[in-house]
């Protein structure tokens, strides 16, 4: 009787032959890759083409940042009345934007933009390789994300918010723990609204790091002050409370929780009684999204949570502050969250105001709210996705997110040398040994 007769017949189990090896059709593969090839080849040519049309565009926040470096260089206050948009910024931004001065506006402009394409790359590099982001992929998300209306918006007008969250996001998620907090203070320095982030600091237990935020925030905020204290004193004590002068909370480019209630109530700016709980709602729901994800060790979904959360209750989010779009797109794909990805991605393909003023021709009463409906379209997802985030806890953020001491999944290997090597260790792309490059946990 021949040995798996045997066998069967002793555990009472018919012999199941093994499946025939699944063939691979060489040809197929190859026009796969081609395909893919070549729609890449498409899609980075249209992406070629709206960058030069980008930087044709009149660059309007970058003019306003050199004059306000300029101004400063002179001597003068950066927030004079100059007749056009005005310089919203801490006096130490426009310490940081003097380097604008130094050559042509012309030039300036393209190193500018090349900054911000660079910013841009980082961002989208740190965060696939948090996600475990296969590096194939990379062209796609760096490619296509330039469409998205928040980023052409945010290139086209010349803004600084995707090197703000290039800071963050490498600090808080590249930058040991032992370093960490001097990029996200000088961000906040920038601009206060990443100082929010420092809040995160605390919620990890990273009690060094959100010091020294605070620390590189006040020593960045003494140096503006030191060279220009007749404005650090009008900024910190009358501008930096006064929302309306970065222009109309109900203005259908205002993407945060105060614009879409100005627009409700027909009002510049909301009543304090029905906008101050709106802003410390959105920062409590995205720190408390934050504090899930931080407990599910997806630090890259805290992250998120705390900047969507900060769009929500600052007075005043334009839609290309927005740009966080592209890593919360990257993330809901690798969490298998597609429909939520998709979404986040249809929402901000066209700007708001694009989409209002297709809608504000129809007549009364329609016109108004399906106009008020559009304009609402991001922070409304926004809001969902935090949600989402709290209520499904060990659903949504339990899954690999980037989590900094995620340990690494080691897939069984055949004997011998290769058992005691893994893939991951061999791919320094793997989210699993990235995710634990840190030492023991912080919280």
């Amino acid at each position: 009787m021949p040995a798996t007769s045997a066998v069967a017949s002793v555990t009472g189990m018919s012999h199941v032959p093994s499946p025939p090896p699944r063939l691979v059709d060489p040809v197929g593969v190859a026009r796969r890759q081609g395909f893919r090839r070549a729609g890449l080849v498409v899609v980075a040519g249209l992406t070629l083409a709206r960058l030069c049309w980008l930087d044709s565009s009149e660059h309007l926040d970058f003019s306003v940042y050199r004059r306000g470096a300029a101004d400063v260089a002179a001597g003068l206050s950066p927030y004079q009345d100059a007749g056009g948009l005005p310089f919203t910024y801490p006096p130490f931004a426009a310490l940081a934007f003097r380097p604008l001065t130094w050559v042509d506006a012309a030039v300036g402009q393209v190193l500018f933009l090349g900054t911000n394409l660079t910013a841009y790359a980082a961002v989208v590099l740190v965060s696939a390789v948090r996600l475990g982001i296969a590096r194939r992929a990379l062209p796609w998300w760096f490619l296509g994300g330039v469409h998205l209306a928040p980023v052409a918006r945010h290139l086209g007008l010349g803004q600084v918010n995707l090197i703000l969250v290039a800071l963050v996001v490498i600090d808080l998620l590249v930058v040991p723990t032992s370093r960490r907090g001097w990029l996200v203070g000088i961000a906040a320095a920038l601009k206060i609204v990443p100082g929010i982030f420092v809040v995160l600091l605390l919620v990890r237990r990273e009690w060094s790091a959100a010091l020294r935020s605070g620390c590189a925030a006040a020593l960045a905020t003494a140096c503006g002050w030191w060279v220009a204290p007749e404005a650090s004193d009008r900024f910190f004590r009358a501008l930096l409370w006064d929302p309306v002068r970065v222009g109309g909370l109900s203005y259908a480019d205002n993407q945060s929780l105060i614009g879409v209630t100005a627009r409700a109530l027909a009002t510049n700016p909301p009543p304090a009684w029905v906008g101050l709980p709106l802003e410390v709602g959105a920062v409590a729901v995205g720190l408390l999204a934050a504090e899930r994800c931080h407990r599910a060790h997806d630090e890259v979904g805290a992250v998120l949570m705390v900047a969507m959360g900060s769009l929500l209750a600052s007075p005043v989010s334009w839609s290309h502050h927005w740009v966080w779009v592209v890593p919360v797109a990257m993330w809901l794909t690798a969490q298998r969250e597609l429909a939520g990805a998709v979404v986040a991605v249809g929402v901000t393909l066209v700007e708001p105001l694009t989409l209002s003023g297709l809608v504000q021709p129809w007549p009364e009463p329609y016109g108004p709210w399906l106009a008020q409906v559009a304009c609402a379209l991001m922070p409304t997802t926004a809001l969902v996705l935090l949600l989402i985030a709290i209520r499904r806890r060990g659903d949504l953020t339990g899954r690999p997110g980037g989590g900094r001491h995620t340990p690494a999944v080691r897939p069984p290997t055949r004997s011998g040398p290769a058992a005691r090597r893994s893939r991951a260790d061999r791919r320094p792309w793997s989210a699993g040994r990235h995710g634990s490059a840190d030492a023991a946990p912080t919280g």
